[in-house]
């Protein structure tokens, strides 16, 4: 089987926080066997990704992807992408204090495998990593520069370890935002993946709301 596109929309599927992946994709794959014990085998390539995760406002670009497929495994041999906030928007923010942002985009890489278990159900081993990655988030008035490396390990739901050191982050969001509502019921979710995240932040960490001005520094689990 030889196909390509311009979508993969099955990627949320395996990864829930993601909205969208457009890109341009290339599929190489033989079947044999029985229908009772089916091989697959093959490889797949992608270029050109567009990822849009959903609490992020600007998507990674420019994604490549090398992989392949074999049996009930997925590897991720390569993975590589840009992060870089929209030009339109202002950053004048940060750009006029230490820490300014560069001019050279983030860089994402990745690798690792996926078991496909059963319908819905997969058994994750994949790494990725970050430097000099910009942000937005789509829910809040936060913005800044990152660095992190995550691995995500173990069956749906897996398990997310690993740190992110933030390199520069302005907060005016107003306090009261993150105030719970009176008599709020929280319910559980079992399709939420865990988390086991260490964030740094050593300096260059800004408040500025209508509430207070101010920097922080520490660290957090």
């Amino acid at each position: 089987f030889i196909g390509n596109g311009k979508s993969l929309d099955l990627v949320p599927v395996f990864v829930p926080m993601v909205e969208s992946f457009d890109c341009y994709f290339n599929v190489d794959l033989t079947f044999g066997g029985t229908y009772d014990n089916l091989d697959v085998n093959g490889n797949f390539h992608i270029d050109d990704g567009v990822l849009k995760v959903i609490d992020l406002v600007d998507p990674i670009r420019d994604i490549s992807v090398v992989g392949r497929m074999e049996n009930d495994y997925i590897y991720i041999d390569t993975l590589i992408g840009l992060v870089r906030l929209a030009e339109s928007r202002s950053r004048k923010n940060i750009k006029k204090r230490k820490g300014a942002l560069e001019k050279e985009p983030g860089v994402v890489f990745g690798s690792g495998k996926i078991k496909l278990i059963g319908p819905g159900v997969f058994d994750y081993n994949l790494t990725l990593s970050g430097a000099a990655c910009e942000f937005y988030t789509s829910a809040y008035d936060i913005q800044g520069v990152a660095d992190f490396y995550i691995t995500i390990a173990g069956s749906s739901p897996p398990t997310v370890k690993g740190f992110v050191r933030l390199v520069r982050l302005d907060m005016r969001e107003p306090f009261a935002t993150f105030a719970p509502e009176e008599e709020a019921e929280v319910l559980e979710d079992s399709t939420q993946w865990n988390l086991e995240l260490s964030v740094l932040a050593t300096n260059n960490l800004w408040i500025k709301n209508t509430e207070a001005g101010f920097a922080l520094e520490g660290a957090a689990d």
